[in-house]
């Protein structure tokens, strides 16, 4: 289970910095 929300936080760390870099890219 640990594991599972571990691999869940970064997968969502990640979407968060291709979001990021996304609007800085778009500026």
């Amino acid at each position: 289970l640990m594991q599972k929300i571990r691999y869940l936080d970064k997968l969502i760390d990640e979407l968060a910095k291709g979001k990021a870099m996304e609007k800085i890219l778009r500026e």
